[in-house]
């Protein structure tokens, strides 16, 4: 489960940092009440990446359990005025058990054992203090301010020095090769059946992911620049079943090569602050039909693009010849 905990932060994380990017201003200024749609559920960018920010810090505690629960906070913290006693071996004690627990887990925190908290703190239904809702408020103020209350690094093990070789770095082909042989979803769009398909001939993108990484306004307009390509970016949405590995990379070199065009058709005559900003919303746009990122699509589209004019010239000069 830590696993798919981890996956479904990493994919918070960089829809997070997407529509970040897509919502700020012209000025440089960020838009207020941003948010991002996961599995039907809608979340706060601000609200996520404060989080996160907040639960960074936890990395000043011990990786190593023996470690860890041997850590404690050494620089004094403000007063709780909470009916019990609450001081620095309580403080260490949550952030521990944040850390192995998660922030908001209050019921295992005092449950554990370990941590020696089961007798702090009063039941929900209790008026006394501290409760569950006066820990998260105290967790939060510690995670903010963990950096300033400990001077003692994390503990961690020497790092044997050997002699690294230089990573390789890989081709474009070579990532979208590992897509295809894994055989990941056809799209990161949601399954529709075949009489909505029908139904929306005209709409190939409404109410999908999209709309979760930027806002309305950018979303429709990508969607209608698009719109000469869209029986391309079907085709992109669902390759051929039966065709292998090498096909499948040739044919979406192939889609990529007449999107990435129309692309450049949009840009024709703009600014460049224009055409940087709208390449990439555009380019993400197109990613919402395939499961390869936009970064790797467009990297493909330039070697496509490469590769092509590098056949033109051959040709060219075979028929001098």
């Amino acid at each position: 489960s830590s696993g798919i905990n981890a996956e479904y932060g990493d994919i918070l994380h960089r829809k997070c940092s997407e529509a970040e990017a897509y919502a700020t201003n012209h000025d440089g200024t960020q838009k207020k009440n941003t948010s991002i749609l996961l599995g039907g559920c809608s979340f706060s960018t601000s609200q996520l990446t404060q989080r996160e920010n907040l639960l960074n810090n936890l990395g000043h505690l011990p990786e190593k359990p023996k470690d860890r629960i041997a850590w404690r906070i050494d620089k004094k913290t403000k007063p709780t005025g909470w009916d019990l006693e609450w001081g620095l071996e309580e403080d260490s004690m949550l952030l521990i058990g944040v850390y192995e627990h998660g922030l908001g887990s209050w019921d295992k925190i005092i449950s554990d054992a370990k941590l020696n908290l089961a007798d702090k703190v009063f039941p929900s239904d209790s008026e006394g203090k501290p409760r569950q809702e006066h820990l998260q408020t105290r967790a939060e103020y510690l995670l903010k301010n963990l950096p300033k209350l400990t001077t003692k690094s994390p503990t961690k093990a020497p790092k044997k020095k050997e002699k690294r070789e230089k990573k390789k770095k890989k081709e474009p082909d070579e990532d979208i090769r590992e897509y295809f042989e894994e055989k990941p979803a056809k799209s990161k769009r949601t399954k529709r059946t075949k009489k909505k398909e029908e139904e929306e001939e005209e709409e190939p993108a409404e109410g999908k992911p999209a709309e979760a990484e930027c806002s309305d306004v950018v979303f429709k307009k990508c969607k209608e620049m698009m719109r000469p390509v869209r029986k391309t970016l079907r085709m992109l949405e669902n390759p051929k079943d039966d065709a292998d590995t090498e096909e499948q990379l040739r044919q979406t070199k192939s889609h990529l090569l007449t999107i990435g065009q129309q692309i450049e058709k949009n840009c024709e005559g703009k600014s460049e602050e224009w055409v940087k900003e709208w390449t990439e919303n555009l380019w993400v746009f197109v990613s919402q039909f395939t499961p390869i990122g936009s970064k790797q699509l467009k990297k493909l589209y330039n070697k496509a693009v490469r590769q092509s004019s590098e056949s033109q010239t051959k040709t060219s000069k075979k028929r001098k010849r």
